[in-house]
């Protein structure tokens, strides 16, 4: 940031450069640079202020939904400049390769948004500031990390937490209504391309149960039904249980329903969720592997009362081996636990950096 002199009113010195930041943001690479430029002249009859002109480049939301001819979108850039000088002047603004933009610089502060084509390879570009006649107001060196692709599952479904955020009763009518409401989307979508049809993943089983007991046949036949043609996703555990209270008789028993589930519908049942518990006991691996589970979504809360688990596996599939030294699921831990990897991207709650300096700190003492 440049340096103010209150109260001065005289021309700014040719030999004084102002300073310009800049810091942009690739779209899964996060911050591309933060830098500062000097600009050593200014146009030949400025406005007599002592205030240079600042400049800096973020990176904005770019629209939902935007293609670009079935290409991904490029990495978006918008310079921003704030300009203190009462009288206007033209400039022109010249990014990398890119088309140079007229820009009218006027007292207050002014945008210009640009896209950066993607690519696997780190690059530097130049961004430039000049006159129309070409007398430079100043120039910097953009670092641009390179693009990360993404894939990105989604996957449609509500938290069980019976009694926490309503009455029990609200509960079971929300769960029985978000059921009702996936069937629907799903049926919306059925002609749609494979891979952009609407699937409800059901967290737990005990939603499936309450639906099955409380409707009638019709629907009862409906959601069957929709398992079958997999517009309904079955995960196997009952509840989002505390398994560490629990003997192996009640850990198998949790996913009794699911057994049973895939029997009568014949869908393959081969993946369990469990969210907003601290911890699984070891047992819970055999009793999956013997129901015929082959992957475990776990999301954790992220906050305490889990060692540090999200600091080594977050992101990191791994398999787990059961107790029996053979039977085995595949976990994965997403982004912040407890569900919350919509927030992909955002800054960490300070809770979570707290959390995550204790454990780093604790692994680095062993």
């Amino acid at each position: 940031m440049s340096t103010r002199r209150r109260g001065s009113r005289s021309a700014p010195c040719p030999n004084r450069s102002p300073s310009v930041g800049s810091a942009g943001r690739s779209p899964s690479s996060g911050p591309i640079s933060t830098a500062r430029w000097a600009a050593p002249n200014w146009p030949s009859s400025p406005p007599a202020r002592s205030n240079p002109p600042q400049c800096h480049a973020r990176s904005p939301r770019p629209a939902p939904g935007r293609t670009h001819a079935g290409r991904p979108p490029p990495t978006p850039l918008r310079l921003e400049v704030d300009y203190a000088y009462a009288t206007p002047i033209d400039a022109v603004v010249q990014v990398g390769d890119l088309a140079p933009r007229p820009l009218r610089l006027s007292a207050g502060r002014q945008s210009l948004d640009f896209g950066i084509p993607l690519a696997e390879t780190a690059r530097a570009w130049s961004v430039s500031i000049t006159t129309p006649d070409g007398q430079r107001l100043g120039t910097q060196t953009l670092e641009i990390s390179p693009f990360r692709p993404l894939t990105i599952y989604v996957l449609p479904h509500s938290h069980t937490d019976i009694g926490y955020t309503e009455l029990q009763t609200a509960i079971e009518e929300k769960q029985v209504n978000n059921l009702l409401a996936g069937m629907e989307a799903a049926r919306r979508t059925a002609s749609y391309p494979e891979g952009a049809r609407f699937v409800w993943n059901v967290e737990v089983l005990w939603a499936a149960d309450l639906f099955l007991r409380r409707l009638g046949p019709e629907q009862r036949e409906a959601f069957l039904a929709a398992v079958q043609r997999g517009e309904v996703a079955l995960c196997g555990l009952y509840l989002n249980e505390l398994t560490g209270l629990c003997r192996p008789e009640e850990l198998v028993r949790l996913l009794r329903f699911a057994t049973q589930l895939r029997a009568e519908t014949g869908a393959p049942l081969q993946s369990a969720m469990i969210s907003d518990v601290p911890g699984y006991t070891w047992g819970t691996v055999t009793a999956l592997a013997h129901a015929g589970v082959k992957y475990f979504s776990v999301a954790p809360n992220y906050f305490d009362r889990i060692g540090d688990i999200l600091v080594q596996w977050e992101n990191r599939p791994f398999w787990w081996v059961g107790p029996d030294g053979h039977s085995r699921v595949l976990v994965w831990i997403p982004f912040w636990g407890y569900a919350l990897s919509h927030r992909y991207g955002h800054p960490l709650p300070p809770a979570r950096r707290g959390f995550r300096r204790q454990a780093r700190a604790a692994r680095l003492s062993l």
